[in-house]
């Protein structure tokens, strides 16, 4: 008799049939309107806006093989920023853009918010809230974008 390999016990079968593509990348259409706005009227040529970027790829957690590293990267690892703002010729991260809606109200949301802002701040990525809006004045967005990457000064 041939001893079970412990490896294939419990072990899940993987259906392709399960996946399947999203249709759109936006959750919402407000947030598309938002990405127009940024990509045809205010980011021109030096700047370029990414979506859905992973809070992970633009944060790290020093000291790897020390006590606490996976508690620290947990905190990070499956969080995403709604918008991302980086200069076109390197990519190099300069604004995290956060479209606020209704679920930003959630006490778990706003403490999900508070603690990326200190993480974001921690190292010096500002961070620009937005409150979700049928529809946005460009210039006023233009503006807080201006200020938020001090090409204006805040008023």
């Amino acid at each position: 008799m041939r001893p079970e390999n412990p490896n294939t016990e419990n072990k899940v079968t993987i259906d392709l049939a399960r996946y399947f593509k999203y249709e759109k990348l936006f959750d919402h259409e407000t947030e598309y309107d938002f990405y127009k706005i940024l990509r045809d009227e205010i980011l021109g040529k030096r700047f370029v806006a990414m979506v859905q970027v992973p809070v992970s790829s633009l944060v790290g957690v020093r000291r790897r093989k020390e006590l606490g590293f996976k508690a620290h990267f947990s905190k990070i690892a499956r969080k995403r920023v709604d918008f991302l703002i980086c200069r076109i010729e390197d990519l190099s991260p300069l604004l995290v853009i956060e479209l606020d809606g209704s679920t930003h109200a959630m006490a778990k949301r706003k403490e999900r918010d508070e603690f990326l802002d200190e993480v974001f701040a921690a190292v010096g990525l500002p961070v620009l809230h937005v409150p979700v809006q049928p529809s946005y004045d460009k210039q006023a967005i233009a503006m807080q974008i201006a200020a938020a990457l001090g090409l204006v000064k805040r008023q």
